[in-house]
């Protein structure tokens, strides 16, 4: 069954800390760590997919959870780096509340200006707090599409990043429709090309600016 290749999977893990001190890339430990079937995960458009269906189905069940604090389930932001990574726009939805914190769900997209291309924000995130503060915890994702250029226009080749990120952040509802978010979201490599000088962990974070309704 699934329950010995995922034990196996576990006990490699722990293999993974030699791995980093022999400098071997993060993408190449995870797909000797996981089962074959598992290695799919690394593409990144599998595992965008994989990310965002379950939360959009589970938004449909949760409206009458809802209390009025949080009326305004649904508001679109900008967003200044952050999962983005340069610039993005994104749709947010509140999955559900409970007394004390409630859940969001966003995806988005964005363009990268200095390097070029398209990204393909999304993020999941517990909100603590009360009234109109809240802190943030969650996982994020960033998918890049671009082309590299840097050394000849005219020979160019597609390039595709995916990168996770751990969210830590502040959320402040500054009025019934207007939202402020700053979040810290340090960008780990999984697949693709690095962001930056061949840095597995990037220390990144966002700035956003949205409206609620």
């Amino acid at each position: 069954m699934i329950t010995i290749p995922l034990i196996l999977a576990l006990f490699k893990l722990l293999t993974m800390q030699r791995d980093r001190e022999k400098k071997i890339p993060i993408k190449q430990q995870l797909v000797t760590v996981l089962p074959k079937p598992l290695t799919k995960v690394l593409n990144p458009i599998f595992l965008t997919i994989v990310l965002l269906l379950p939360l959009f189905a589970a938004s449909q069940k949760t409206t009458a959870s809802l209390t009025s604090q949080n009326s305004n389930r649904n508001s679109i932001d900008i967003t200044i780096g952050g999962t983005g990574l340069f610039l993005s726009t994104n749709y947010n939805r509140v999955l559900f509340v409970q007394p004390g914190y409630f859940v969001n769900a966003s995806v988005g997209i964005g363009a990268v200006i200095i390097a070029g291309g398209l990204t393909l924000p999304h993020q999941l995130t517990m909100n603590f707090g009360k009234k109109n503060s809240f802190l943030e915890v969650g996982i994020g994702g960033s998918y890049w599409t671009g082309k590299d250029d840097s050394v000849d226009p005219a020979t160019a080749k597609n390039i595709h990043s995916y990168n996770i990120s751990p969210i830590l952040g502040w959320r402040k509802n500054i009025s019934k429709h207007f939202v402020f978010r700053i979040y810290a979201s340090p960008l780990i490599h999984i697949s693709g090309e690095y962001i930056a000088n061949n840095q597995a962990i990037t220390a990144f974070g966002g700035l956003s600016f949205g409206y609620s309704f």
